[in-house]
C-alpha cells in the first residue's frame, strides 16, 4: 500500500504499471491524502502535476521505477521545489 500525501498548491496524477497487470492510477487533490493499492512487484510511476504544464512551464512529469514489498506500506509527499508548506519549513 502506498499512501500519497498532496503538500503542493495543485493537484498531483500518479500511474502505477506494472509489466505483468494493470495500471493503477490516482489523482490527489490539493491537501488531500490518497491510498493507492499496489501488489508486490515492480511498477513504472508516472508522476504528473497537469496544472504546471497547463501554465506553459516544461511538462511536470517525472518518470521512475518502484518497487513494492509484500506487506510493506510507504507515504510519499507529493512537492515541488517552489512548495512550502505546513512541517516543510526550515
Amino acid at each position: 500500500m502506498v499512501w500519497l500525501e498532496n503538500l503542493a498548491p495543485y493537484a498531483w496524477h500518479i500511474t502505477a504499471t506494472r509489466v505483468d497487470g494493470p495500471a493503477h492510477a490516482v489523482t490527489v487533490a490539493v491537501g488531500a491524502t490518497e491510498r493507492l493499492e499496489l501488489p508486490a512487484g515492480t511498477y513504472a510511476i508516472a508522476q504528473e502535476a497537469p496544472a504546471l504544464a497547463q501554465r506553459g512551464s516544461a511538462p511536470a512529469v517525472r518518470h521512475f521505477e518502484f518497487t513494492v514489498a509484500a506487506g510493506e506500506a510507504y507515504r510519499w509527499r507529493l512537492v515541488t521545489l517552489a512548495t512550502v508548506a505546513r512541517g516543510l519549513e526550515r
